[in-house]
């Protein structure tokens, strides 16, 4: 079958299950999208790899993990809106997914993910500068106390402090395929007033 003899969408939910997918899949290209983020003091748009973590279809909700300190936790303070971008090379399918970003911090919903990190993943939490400072020469990175064979489980839980989790309630989807002979593509937003996803076709 080629790609456009395979049915579009017609809902959300084959976009939501590969989405689920990709969070059980670490080969899976959707597991590491691109998120953009607005810098309001600059104006200018800022755009980098994330891991996605955890799909929710009930809530809309697309979530990954960062340092607190980054730069993006402050951009999505200042502004919340941001966009996904999932990619897939074999299939020729692109999703963006579009909505508001909340940062969850020192509370039960980091507690309860920070719980689940992988202790390889942790030490990535527990520099002692912020993600993007500028180094000097031979600067420490890590806490001088750790010794040269890695830290332990106990000293890593100092990441704890600095660990965020990011959720993005998503309110637009926008699929696309590209494919021969031509270019599929569909948006869905969610509709608030009547809490349903609309489905609209568009000119690829």
């Amino acid at each position: 079958m080629s790609t456009t003899d395979q049915p579009l969408p017609e809902t959300t939910a084959p976009i939501w299950r590969a989405l689920q997918s990709a969070c059980r899949n670490v080969d899976n290209p959707f597991r590491t999208p691109i998120l953009s983020t607005i810098d309001t003091e600059t104006l200018r748009p800022l755009a980098r790899t994330v891991v996605l973590r955890q799909v929710d279809p009930d809530r809309a909700s697309l979530i990954f993990h960062t340092d607190r300190r980054s730069p993006k936790v402050k951009q999505i303070t200042n502004h919340p809106s941001v966009e996904w971008l999932f990619y897939d090379p074999a299939t020729g399918i692109q999703i963006r997914a579009a909505g508001a970003a909340t940062i969850r911090s020192n509370d039960e919903v980091s507690s309860n993910a920070w719980a689940k990190v992988p202790a390889a993943n942790r030490p990535n939490y527990c520099a002692v500068v912020p993600p993007g400072t500028h180094l000097e020469n031979n600067a420490a990175i890590f806490p001088h106390e750790w010794p040269p064979e890695g830290p332990s489980d106990e000293q890593t839980e100092s990441g704890m402090a600095n660990f965020a989790v990011v959720v993005t309630r998503v309110s637009s989807f926008d699929w696309l395929q590209l494919s021969a002979p031509v270019n599929r593509r569909l948006q869905f937003q969610y509709n608030e007033r009547i809490e349903k996803w609309e489905k609209c076709r568009l000119a690829p």
